[in-house]
């Protein structure tokens, strides 16, 4: 076995970097989601925070995507990435279904259903703390 074939496989070098750097595109999605389920609860601020909240939600996941690309040693264009942007509900959908097939798709699933639970944990646990 090669030197460069034991750090892929021990997760050492620039594929433990960018898969480090993927956990934490991760995390700032499931954060973003737990402000998102307390916002409700925050005084109004004229749409600005959500505003926000979702300018970062679609760059981490363009972010994401980006290096799961170099991580699997593919590059997208930089079109590609501008256009995954501003289309990632649909886009997110078709590259994981092109890069990882069904398999892809059901980690779309159990990440969407961890975000979607992350939020309604955070809004009704916060709702009956002040209610």
């Amino acid at each position: 076995m090669t030197a460069s074939t034991e750090a892929l496989k021990s997760g050492s070098g620039m594929h433990g970097h960018l898969r480090m750097v993927c956990r934490g595109h991760l995390l700032i999605l499931y954060l973003i989601m737990l402000t998102e389920g307390l916002a409700p609860f925050a005084p109004s601020d004229g749409g600005r925070f959500r505003l926000a909240t979702n300018l970062v939600f679609a760059s981490s996941i363009t972010l994401l995507v980006i290096t799961d690309c170099r991580l699997s040693g593919r590059s997208l264009l930089r079109i590609v990435q501008e256009l995954f942007f501003f289309t990632w509900p649909v886009a997110i959908f078709v590259y994981c279904l092109r890069s990882r097939g069904w398999r892809g798709v059901g980690l779309l699933f159990l990440h969407t259903v961890g975000l979607l639970a992350t939020y309604y944990v955070a809004f009704f646990v916060t709702r009956q703390l002040l209610y």
